[in-house]
């Protein structure tokens, strides 16, 4: 540990990612979004980034399972199963001018986590109408009821809900850690764009260096 203005920060990954005080959060890869069938390819945008970092957030996941790490996941919906809008004017302002933008109703299968990424029985499933995974949503209580220190986050979009989570995570007192190959927006300049501000402000690590050091932490929590 080393300190700045009196308070001890993490000095290494291996003291950030302590198994015991970790969570992952796989944001936002839904059928809507990730899926070859959804929303975002039906209507004629390129999922080539977002579907390349399906394999990295796989490994991860198995690791961090083998590790005891807390696993949740967020699914972005914009309508309750009424099919009443949880939307707001400042949540829609940055789709003003697209032709066309999703409308994913809660329980639909444009809302579940694609296949490949699907939730097991022990992990959380947090639905979610704000960028921020934490905004109004049971998170942030999970996260301390079970003393989380640092969030791993991984999903899309880099420049929209993986940003704005992990600039939230912050506020609320926990390390937001990006893993960099594991993070893909709908185009490559909009990808690096939020890459760029991300490794500026939080800690950001390839997946290997991270699969590394929860390997390295040894045995699981009980």
């Amino acid at each position: 540990m080393i300190r700045i203005n009196d308070v001890p920060i993490p000095e290494t990954l291996f003291e950030l990612l302590d198994p015991r005080r970790t969570a992952v959060l796989v944001i936002d890869m839904q059928n809507e979004t990730a899926s070859l069938q959804g929303g975002y390819a039906n209507h004629g945008f390129d999922l080539a980034g977002i579907r390349s970092i399906i394999p990295t957030i796989q490994k991860v996941l198995e690791t961090s399972r083998k590790s005891g790490l807390t696993i949740a996941y967020t699914e972005f919906v914009h309508r309750d199963r009424r099919g009443v809008s949880l939307m707001d004017g400042p949540s829609v302002y940055l789709h003003r001018d697209e032709p066309w933008v999703s409308d994913v109703i809660d329980g639909s299968w444009e809302s579940k986590t694609i296949e490949e990424l699907a939730p097991l029985q022990a992990d959380l499933v947090f639905q979610k109408s704000k960028a921020s995974a934490i905004h109004n949503t049971y998170l942030d209580n999970v996260l301390r009821t079970r003393n989380i220190q640092s969030v791993l986050l991984m999903g899309c979009l880099t420049d929209g809900c993986v940003l704005k989570t992990a600039v939230d995570l912050t506020e609320h007192g926990y390390y937001a850690v990006v893993v960099k190959d594991g993070v893909h927006s709908l185009t490559s300049e909009k990808h690096n764009l939020g890459l760029r501000y991300v490794e500026m402000k939080f800690p950001t690590f390839t997946s290997n260096e991270v699969m590394r050091v929860l390997v390295g932490h040894g045995k699981p929590r009980d």
